[in-house]
């Protein structure tokens, strides 16, 4: 009987595990398709080059990062071109996936050392030498959490400052801030608001885009004085 109740048991949370998993596919495929497509339209209605990486999806900020014809500048980060800008993020994204890899191998070795060594079959002299491990993998894992924060926190806000010059470029200027910030920590912010840039036409018309322009401060109201379009 106690055999069939742990199996039951089991089987339930096998059941609720199933069903977690099921969902945060499903809302990560659904995230997807909101900004490929999304992407994808607004920058082909620019006439922004290679718009169908917006499909690609280590490549989906291309489009946003790139469409804007501003100046990029977030505190030391000031890249002559907007291209280099998304770079940095794709660099930094790949950086985090890697840093949080790490934190999981290390936390998952000192969860071995603890968990599975017996102590009453360490030999004489072996406790200072595993006490050791154990410090020097705990000072690792919080070394690597906080290079972890650091990369975390620069995506954050280099995507803040995306969002913040896409939605301006499509005369959001009211809302682009507040989207922009609060998508820093609500990610579905800028994501339920990306759809609704479709339809507008960007500051500097459509079929317009620059690969190449005259890149200023902001503050100056004239199309004239933001882009160079030979």
């Amino acid at each position: 009987m106690n055999d069939l109740a742990a199996i039951a048991i089991l089987g339930v949370l096998g059941g609720f595990l199933f069903i977690i998993i099921a969902v945060a596919v499903l809302v990560a495929f659904v995230q997807y398709v909101i900004k490929a497509v999304s992407f994808f339209m607004i920058g082909q209605k620019a006439g922004v080059p290679l718009s169908w990486l917006a499909f690609i999806p280590v490549a989906q900020d291309y489009v946003p990062m790139v469409l804007p014809q501003r100046k990029y500048e977030l505190l030391f980060i000031k890249p002559k071109k907007r291209i280099m800008a998304f770079w940095i993020l794709l660099i930094a994204q790949i950086a985090t996936s890697v840093v949080s890899s790490i934190q999981g191998g290390i936390n998952q070795f000192g969860n071995e050392i603890t968990m599975n060594i017996n102590p009453d079959e360490i030999l004489p002299g072996r406790e200072v030498f595993l006490d050791v491990i154990t410090i020097v993998a705990l000072i690792l894992s919080i070394l690597v959490s906080l290079v972890y924060c650091i990369f975390a926190l620069s995506v954050a806000l280099i995507k803040m400052r995306m969002n913040l010059d896409l939605f301006r470029t499509y005369g959001m200027d009211g809302g682009a801030t507040a989207i922009a910030v609060i998508g820093i920590f609500v990610p579905i912010v800028p994501l339920v608001a990306y759809p609704f840039l479709i339809g507008r036409e960007p500051e500097y018309g459509y079929g317009n885009y620059a690969q190449e322009f005259q890149e200023v401060p902001y503050g100056t109201d004239s199309k004239e004085e933001h882009f160079d379009y030979n």
